[in-house]
């Protein structure tokens, strides 16, 4: 088996998350800081790659990275999504093997961070959440001080949850509509990402 540590391949995988972050419209900021790469040789990566690829056509946000969760979350939309992206992210931790486990670089944690996001995206193509987006939400649910990932208290979808907030613990839709059934409600979208998921680490 090579070894990872060796510098040729790891400036491989440097270069590999570089290109897939940018394919999903990254912020050089992003890129940055999961690849160690500086942020002129990721602008020397995209004007390369641009000029010789029809395939990267996104036009990349500008600016900072975005740093606040509260002004994500004010969304129903991007919150439902970012607990999708964080349940497939939690899944895919889990089904690692020790060895993978123990590489805790913010290369490795780029790696699967990515992969998370591209296999929500399989289920969710139309999602309005952005690769920075879902890494933020990603980076504050490990540090695990202000946000966790949850499950709703009615129907059990995924949810974030401010651990500083003393308010029901439940997802938009049981927090909007009343469910006289008395049947929890079922989340499709919920059931697609975890069968990709599944799906795509038993490969």
């Amino acid at each position: 088996m090579p070894d990872a540590r060796d510098p040729y391949l790891e400036d491989r995988r440097k270069l590999d998350l570089a290109w897939r972050l940018l394919r999903h419209g990254a912020r050089t900021q992003t890129i940055t800081r999961w690849t160690g790469l500086t942020a002129r040789r990721v602008r020397s990566l995209l004007k390369k790659y641009r000029s010789k690829s029809t395939e990267l056509k996104i036009q990349r946000p500008r600016g900072d990275s975005p740093f606040s969760m509260e002004l994500l979350l004010r969304s129903p939309q991007r919150r439902h999504e970012a607990a999708l992206v964080a349940m497939t992210h939690q899944e895919l931790l889990g089904q690692m093997v020790p060895e993978m486990k123990r590489d805790v670089s913010d290369l490795a944690a780029g790696e699967l961070a990515c992969k998370a996001y591209e296999i929500f995206l399989q289920s969710t193509p139309q999602s309005v959440l952005t690769i920075d987006q879902a890494v933020l939400v990603l980076s504050a649910i490990t540090r695990k001080i202000e946000f966790s990932l949850g499950r709703c208290s009615t129907c059990r979808a995924p949810i974030l949850i401010d651990l500083l907030s003393v308010t029901f613990r439940r997802c938009g839709c049981c927090s909007a509509v009343i469910n006289t059934s008395g049947h929890p409600i079922k989340d499709e979208s919920v059931e697609r990402v975890s069968a990709i998921g599944q799906a795509a680490c038993s490969d």
